[in-house]
């Protein structure tokens, strides 16, 4: 049986604190990354490895500040710990297959000054020579470790100290390396970083987090609870890391707060880790239309994610796509909202007129909320009846063909509607209300005389799209 050992997930972590050993042909180092720590709970945190030679153990001390209280983790951080494969699996060649023989060995302990020590060895062996097999090059999260953290707690630092990692080439290699210092911040809400943050200061949201949606490398998240915030990478290698990650572990998300006024940005100072669990979340959905009340009308979050029930039209009114509502009471009443398909990869196939769903918008604002309105649609209040003026929607995908719920095929159950050369009678029906291609109210009579082209017809609360030739 032909064996040999590859790394299951190769890691690319950013840090700001990391060992550097220089070895006879290689490097090494052990790191933490920048980590929200929650105030008042035990938390965990992953000491991190890169390597490029082959090692057999690793030795490091840790200690830590301003009331933090570390403690050894019950156990190796090793397969799928928080959904990363911390160690590498053996790949059987005649099996075609990775299959999980590897053993470390793993050792503690707690000194007087409140340090602790964290050792791990390689145990598994190649069963043809019985000889160890060594970890191979590469990065990998290796041993958890646990933080108590006082309830007080504002910000702080972890050191990791005496830290080795011989090669296998020169087991004997021993030499400490030198002191590094990692910052740590407490965790807070992210309802509470959305409604208070400000720019330029570092925060580290509480909870879970779900990737929803992606547009142009960024990522829009949510904590299941209503609450959004954008997290974006500062470099290639963190876009990597965050390129990879669909549920986000609570504190690993760790980033500098811009646009706190208007489309909230975290981005990413470190790398984020995975988490446990899938987060549950929903993703809401708005119709334009409504029932012809401020109240029925969508004031979705900034950041959010949503799906989005209303008729297309490009008519070049103000060079904006939109999609609008309409209802029995008159356009004038609907609302309307801008569609963004600056980052949308793929053709426009939406139709002039026609009613669609259109799923995974985006939420963003024009400009900031104002506590005191000043006009639509910049620098409104959101509880102003115009708000949705002030809202622009990101397109990350388009209805399928076939798909799409169009007008077409809508049948008013109240009320006939015939077109007789240019003339559109409304028959059986109290309500009607007929508007031009551009969402322009025309007549509510129930006999109207227009020109060719598109038209609305909404009778009833029950609309329909005809042609005038």
């Amino acid at each position: 049986m032909k064996k040999f050992i590859i790394c299951s997930l190769a890691l690319i972590a950013t840090t700001l604190a990391a060992f550097t050993a220089n070895a006879a042909t290689g490097t090494a180092r052990i790191y933490l990354n920048e980590t929200g720590l929650i105030p008042g709970q035990t938390n965990i945190m992953w000491v991190m490895m890169e390597s490029d030679y082959a090692w057999y153990s690793m030795q490091c001390d840790i200690k830590a500040d301003n009331g933090l209280v570390v403690s050894p983790y019950a156990s190796l951080s090793k397969t799928a710990t928080a959904g990363v494969t911390c160690l590498p699996k053996i790949y059987d060649e005649d099996e075609e297959a990775e299959i999980d023989q590897w053993a470390m060995s793993y050792g503690k302990n707690t000194f007087d000054d409140g340090s602790i020590r964290l050792l791990i060895f390689s145990q598994s062996k190649d069963p043809r020579n019985n000889k160890k097999y060594s970890v191979p090059a590469g990065k990998y999260a290796l041993i958890r470790f646990k933080v108590d953290v006082p309830a007080d707690f504002t910000e702080g630092n972890i050191t990791i100290f005496n830290a080795n990692c011989p090669p296998v080439y020169d087991e004997g290699t021993s030499t400490p390396l030198e002191e590094v210092t990692t910052k740590v911040y407490a965790a807070h809400t992210l309802k509470s970083i959305v409604e208070t943050g400000v720019n330029d200061n570092i925060y580290s949201p509480i909870e879970d987090l779900a990737v929803v949606a992606r547009v142009n490398g960024d990522a829009f998240v949510t904590d299941g609870l209503g609450n959004w915030i954008k997290v974006k990478a500062a470099d290639e290698t963190l876009q990597a890391d965050l390129d990879k990650v669909d549920y986000i572990y609570r504190g690993t998300v760790v980033g500098t707060m811009s646009q706190a006024e208007q489309n909230q940005v975290l981005t990413l100072r470190a790398m984020p880790m995975p988490a446990l669990n899938e987060v549950p979340y929903e993703i809401k959905k708005y119709n334009l239309q409504g029932d012809g009340t401020p109240e029925s009308w969508f004031k979705p979050a900034v950041n959010e994610v949503l799906n989005l029930r209303g008729w297309y039209f490009n008519d070049g009114q103000d060079g904006q796509p939109k999609l609008r509502g309409y209802n029995a009471e008159g356009y004038k009443r609907g609302q309307s909202a801008d569609l963004d398909f600056t980052y949308f990869e793929g053709d426009n196939t939406l139709e002039n007129g026609t009613l669609y769903e259109i799923n995974n918008l985006v939420t963003q604002i024009k400009e900031p909320w104002e506590s005191e309105s000043t006009g639509a649609p910049a620098r409104v209040k959101k509880s102003d009846d115009l708000a949705f003026q002030n809202y622009r929607m990101l397109v990350t995908e388009l209805p399928a063909p076939g798909t799409i719920t169009g007008v077409d095929n809508i049948t008013a159950q109240v009320g006939k509607v015939a077109v007789d050369g240019r003339t559109i009678t409304v028959s059986g029906a109290d309500n009607v209300a007929v508007y031009g291609i551009g969402g322009q109210l025309l007549s509510k009579q129930n006999v109207t005389t227009v020109e060719p082209g598109v038209y609305v017809v909404v009778a009833n609360g029950k609309s329909t799209k005809v042609i005038v030739k």
